[in-house]
């Protein structure tokens, strides 16, 4: 589509020739879009709005929506990504906790394991010197024995710890990701004006469905402002 509109052409005579003096002439023209686009929905769905300023003044400015399709159902499915990536955050949380406690017990079987060791390494003095008999011994062999399997009981609960974090993390990821294409699928239903300075030559929404060219924009050229007509100026 063209916009039509007068436009006022100024001839400037030479100050040398004129004497200082100037002539306006008005002219009628016709300016050509040379950016013009066809824009359509991605997504299908229920045509719910058009925008009656577009459609009124045949102009509008970059981001302005033109047409918005039924998005309900679209902001359910992101209300319910955003829920679910405050589950994944608190599932790492727990995570993270879990290692905090499972480093704990290490630690204190660990010091437990110690007081055995050294108990144990005690009471074999005490066996060799004839202080104690081999009973004695032998208990205090079980019980460093028993801390060993503790101590390595623990370590291993602190790795599974870990991995149950790497794996809470990982699932936290696909969820910002999920919550991603959510909002992608809700932009989807909107359609912007591209452009700065655009001319809305036609929106069409005769079906009521998406699927179709549904706006047509062209880019305005900037206009210089006219000069009144007949007027003279001095130099």
């Amino acid at each position: 589509m063209y916009k039509h509109f007068a436009f006022a052409l100024s001839l400037l005579a030479s100050p040398v020739l004129a004497e200082g003096e100037f002539n306006s002439i008005n002219l009628a023209g016709t300016v050509v879009a040379n950016n013009k686009t066809g824009l359509s929905y991605e997504a299908r769905g229920c045509i719910t709005s058009l925008s009656s300023d577009a459609i009124k003044s045949g102009a509008a400015t970059a981001g302005q929506i033109l047409v918005q399709l039924d998005d309900r159902a679209a902001k359910l499915a992101h209300k319910t990504a955003q829920v679910r990536l405050s589950d994944l955050t608190a599932a790492v949380s727990e995570r993270a906790f879990a290692i905090t406690v499972a480093n704990a017990d290490v630690a204190r079987v660990s010091e437990e394991q110690d007081f055995v060791n050294r108990e144990y390494d005690r009471t074999r003095v005490l066996f060799q010197r004839g202080l104690v008999n081999e009973t004695t011994l032998d208990a205090a062999e079980r019980r460093k024995l028993d801390a060993t399997f503790v101590v390595q009981r623990a370590e291993e609960a602190l790795e599974r710890a870990k991995d149950a974090k790497g794996r809470a993390e990982i699932a936290l990821e696909i969820g910002e990701l999920e919550l991603q294409a959510r909002e992608l699928d809700l932009e989807a239903l909107t359609v912007r004006a591209p452009l700065t300075r655009l001319g809305v030559a036609e929106i069409n929404a005769d079906s009521g469905f998406s699927g179709i060219a549904v706006a047509t924009v062209e880019q305005q050229p900037q206009r210089s402002p006219a000069a009144p007509g007949g007027q003279k100026h001095q130099a």
